[in-house]
């Protein structure tokens, strides 16, 4: 497979493209619209505000939830771009950095990644007659004949407002990283991800020298009886990370 590579040089639009279509990022959800809008001869632009397509699967890309062991929780074998399998020496559950590399030679296998406008976020899109208009924060306004938003849900996440007072750290899973940034503390995990598994398992591979506590909302308890029942048991300099179920993350 290529090595991804850091720059790519900007396509630049016409500032009017009414007759064409735009998909904001060049994730793979992003990359799969534009290989079908090729296929069906559909012009179109694609904007992309990190330096080079992935998405998620670039820690490189600030805001990423992804963190540095996480690998796919559905098989290769059922997790490919049409037309473009995974490799087959890829294990069963490809880690991130993998993922990452096969996204990337997807798009360099269907022509799309040299024309991705990159570095290019976009500020808002609405409605303007029978046209789209995009105003990118660079201060640029496009007209677009449609827009397929490819930007992912995983970017901003929700955490709930908790009464009381917590002296300890408490952080969203999104800023988990690796397991050594917790060495040495108490941590409880809140949630029924599956990244609160993850940080589960990885947590006591790494045996932390302090005990993970583990209350899962899955079980078909309120995140409020849970809570309650954590601050039972914290101690000033512990450490809470919210895993919530995929509810909680993404609704207001």
């Amino acid at each position: 497979m290529p090595n991804a590579h850091d720059t790519v040089p900007p396509v630049r639009a016409p500032r009017d493209a009414a007759d064409r279509y735009c998909i904001i990022g060049a994730g793979p959800a992003g990359l799969a619209a534009a290989q079908a809008f090729d296929r069906a001869g559909i012009a179109f632009d694609i904007l992309e505000r990190h330096r080079d397509v992935g998405g998620i699967w670039d820690l490189e890309n600030p805001g990423t939830p992804m963190y540095e062991s996480a690998h796919f929780i559905s098989s290769r074998t059922q997790s490919a771009f049409e037309g473009f399998p995974m490799p087959a020496d890829y294990p069963d559950y490809p880690g991130r950095a993998r993922i990452l590399e096969y996204i990337r030679a997807f798009a360099d296998h269907i022509g799309i990644r040299s024309r991705v406008e990159y570095r290019t976020p976009v500020a808002r899109v609405t409605p303007h007659g029978a046209a789209w208009r995009v105003d990118l924060e660079s201060g640029e306004t496009r007209s677009y004949r449609g827009v397929v938003c490819a930007v992912g849900h995983n970017w901003d996440p929700v955490v709930p407002a908790l009464p009381g007072r917590f002296d300890g750290e408490m952080y969203h899973s999104q800023r988990y990283r690796a397991p050594a940034t917790l060495a040495g503390k108490r941590v409880l995990v809140v949630g029924g991800s599956s990244s609160l598994f993850s940080f589960d398992a990885e947590m006591a591979q790494k045996r932390l020298d302090q005990p993970v506590i583990n209350f899962g909302t899955h079980a078909g308890l309120g995140l409020d009886y849970i809570l309650d029942r954590a601050a039972r048991i914290l101690r000033t300099g512990d450490t809470v990370v919210l895993a919530p179920e995929y509810e909680l993350l993404t609704q207001p």
